[in-house]
């Protein structure tokens, strides 16, 4: 098992903080962790979104891309403009 580097810093500075051993921490965080899982169960409920007619595309879809990097484009170079 390997616990991922950012959450051993925290393990670390938690110990240091509370003046207790790294494995006492890491116990006492996964114990109260375990401990609250159940707590947010909740039963599998499906999801579902209304269906709406958008109508007929007022853009042709097949250049939807050029278009949204076009925009972004722009977006980018009025920003650039606002902090000279």
């Amino acid at each position: 098992m390997a616990i991922s580097d950012d959450i051993l810093q925290d393990l670390r500075a938690l110990a240091r903080q509370n003046g207790v051993s790294l494995t006492k921490t890491a116990n006492r965080v996964l114990r109260t962790g375990l401990a609250h899982l159940g707590d947010r169960a909740r039963p599998n409920r499906s999801y579902s979104e209304p269906v709406v007619d958008l109508g007929p595309a007022t853009v042709d879809l097949d250049r939807a891309l050029r278009i949204a990097a076009e925009l972004e484009d722009r977006q980018v170079l009025r920003k650039l403009e606002e902090h000279k």
